[in-house]
């Protein structure tokens, strides 16, 4: 059955996928990072620079590519190397490239006009520059080092305009300023070269760490889904490998009613390999594996044919039920239907191993018999184990009594010996074609004791292997085929 790591561990392995997920995007961040920069390094020339200007700030696209690169080779170290060393080199890095931007914006270029003060560099509307480094924080994947990002473009842009307002000359107004003035003498100064507006720089230094928590908290719901499609896809690997996919897309549906304990009426079915013991011996272990890997393959693929699911997995025995996770248990039919189920499946899977002995094609010396068990009752379904590990369990007196059928099928010398329980619960199913199927198949054999139960059992045993399905195969001795003595009753 499926299992479930505690949530330490899952946590601990979400977050080596996503730190492998931000190492496998930096190729990615880089190239369109790379393009952005010659992007903006080309309309700044265009608009401002020839010569030595041209030169001052293609100098600070190269210093930006190649923090770039920097960043590029160390996101390969995700994973590798210790995570607080490479957030607080990332972290570096990302405020390296603002800092690098906003000398860029805020400092004036010394090849510049003299007459050119500084509190211009402030009313161009250059800002709006930095607004790159935090989309480019948001391709890393990362929810932090979006966030910190918002925060530094508004630490530097901030920095950078009471650096503007040190300048001899400067100005600047104030709200109490502004309401004690006139229009005019306000405009006046608004309009001065060295006015830096601080106003401004707060609305926009806001902007950038609201602009950052926002897009930090898109990464984290993206990354939040991720983690939620992982599991889903987790869990739907696991389940398709004990139910069909039907089945295993409902019990998805219905998550906490799987996890609830709860008492079921189903079949079980126990199927061994007779004599695997003395052919692992004989056999060199790839062999070995070989075989039980195509044993167990061909077991279930005939139990989701058949709508079961393979519960458990016990070195060449197999156990499987019938109705145990059904969606709808208490839908009328559903138990008859579980019991035929089992039925057609505990005979395919006679025929099969009967008529294809082998393990290996190739390979006549793995040529194997099986011993099948099946019985119908009630069952309890619920989560088992410890603290670390659990699995969804079918536990009950069922169990055990599909258990002792399945090695009663040494004394009969058949493959398949069923309960009369199951096969009175399958003869009631009127929904399928089953039942005639165990008239012609199935053979009384007496009552028999059972280990561990006081009262004998009624079982049937499998006729001739190979009468089903041929053209005016008769049905079964009606003096052999008896209508099993139970206690069933459809309810």
């Amino acid at each position: 059955m499926p299992y479930r790591q505690n949530r330490l561990a899952r946590q601990q392995l979400e977050r080596r996928a996503f730190l492998l997920e931000e190492r496998s995007s930096a190729h990615l961040t880089f190239l369109v990072r790379t393009v952005a920069i010659m992007v903006l390094a080309a309309y700044v020339l265009l608009q401002r620079a020839t010569g030595d200007l041209a030169i001052y700030y293609t100098t600070f696209a190269g210093i930006l590519f190649v923090s770039g690169l920097f960043q590029f080779k160390l996101s390969l170290s995700l994973g590798e190397a210790p995570l607080t060393a490479l957030r607080i080199a990332q972290l570096f890095f990302i405020t390296l490239d603002l800092l690098v931007l906003a000398v860029a914006l805020v400092v004036p270029s010394p090849f510049a006009p003299d007459a050119w003060p500084a509190p211009m560099q402030l009313r161009v509307a250059t800002s709006s520059f930095l607004f790159l480094i935090v989309t480019f924080a948001v391709l890393g994947y990362s929810p932090f080092l979006t966030l910190w990002s918002g925060i530094a473009a508004a630490m530097v842009w901030m920095g950078g305009a009471l650096w503007t307002l040190s300048h001899p000359g400067a100005i600047t107004l104030t709200r109490e300023t502004v309401a004690a003035s006139k229009i005019d003498a306000v405009v006046a100064v608004m309009l001065d070269p060295n006015y830096v507006s601080l106003i401004a720089a707060v609305q926009e230094s806001l902007l950038f760490v609201i602009a950052g928590g926002v897009l930090s908290v898109a990464v984290w719901r993206s990354r939040r889904y991720a983690r939620q499609q992982v599991n889903l896809s987790a869990e739907r690997s696991r389940l398709s490998r004990y139910f069909p996919a039907d089945m295993a897309e409902a019990l998805m549906a219905r998550e906490k009613e799987r996890q609830t304990v709860e008492r079921r009426r189903a079949a079980v079915l126990f199927i061994d390999m007779v004599g695997f013991t003395s052919m692992a011996e004989q056999q060199d272990p790839r062999t070995t594996i070989l075989a039980l890997r195509n044993f167990h393959s061909r077991i279930a693929k005939l139990v989701f044919s058949n709508g079961g699911s393979v519960n458990k997995y016990i070195g060449d025995e197999v156990m499987a039920t019938f109705g145990a996770f059904t969606p709808d248990p208490e839908r009328p039919g559903a138990a008859e239907r579980a019991a035929a189920d089992a039925l057609a499946c505990a005979i395919a899977l006679a025929d099969d191993f009967t008529a294809h002995p082998e393990l290996l094609e190739g390979a006549p010396e793995t040529a194997i018999r099986v011993g099948i068990g099946v019985h119908f009752g009630e069952v309890v379904v619920g989560d088992a184990g410890g603290e670390q590990f659990q699995e969804l369990a079918v536990l009950g007196d069922s169990v055990n009594i599909a258990k002792r059928l399945e090695r009663m099928t040494r004394n009969f010398d058949e493959p398949l010996v069923a309960s009369g329980a199951t096969v009175a619960a399958a003869l009631l199913d009127d929904s399928s074609d089953v039942p005639r199927m165990l008239r012609r198949r199935l053979l009384h054999g007496g009552f028999h004791p059972i280990k561990g139960r006081q009262s004998q059992i009624e079982v049937y045993a499998l006729a001739d292997a190979a009468a089903d399905g041929q053209a005016g195969a008769p049905e079964t001795n009606p003096d052999h085929f008896v209508l099993p003595q139970t206690d069933y009753e459809r309810r």
